[in-house]
């Protein structure tokens, strides 16, 4: 399985990137802004990447003071989103779903 954590990425990404990357499984995706990209940049990139799962993260939490959005913010719109309950999960490529699925997980803060 190919996974991309894009970390505290703060802009676009340019086609020359999207090709250096290339097929990627999962995707774990800043979404809140102020100090990374927003939701709306973060669903560009989610289109531009074509990942099987779609992990979101820097958001907003009952446990974070930063100026950043929740994750409910990404979400609008969207379909396939899975909720766990955990902050941990296991996946087999096998396994990966064949359309697009976003999972939450539970902040470990």
């Amino acid at each position: 399985m190919k996974l991309c954590h894009l970390g505290d990425l703060g802009h676009r990404l340019g086609e020359k990137e999207v090709s250096e990357i290339g097929p990627v499984d999962i995707l774990l995706l800043p979404v809140g802004g102020f100090f990374t990209i927003d939701a709306k940049e973060a669903t560009e990139i989610a289109k531009q990447l074509k990942p099987k799962v779609v992990i979101p993260m820097h958001f907003k939490t009952s446990k974070c003071g930063f100026p950043i959005s929740p994750v409910e913010d990404f979400l609008k719109g969207k379909t396939h989103v899975k909720r766990p309950g955990t902050h941990e999960i296991s996946m087999e490529k096998k396994t990966l779903p064949s359309e697009m699925e976003i999972v939450v997980l539970e902040h470990a803060l």
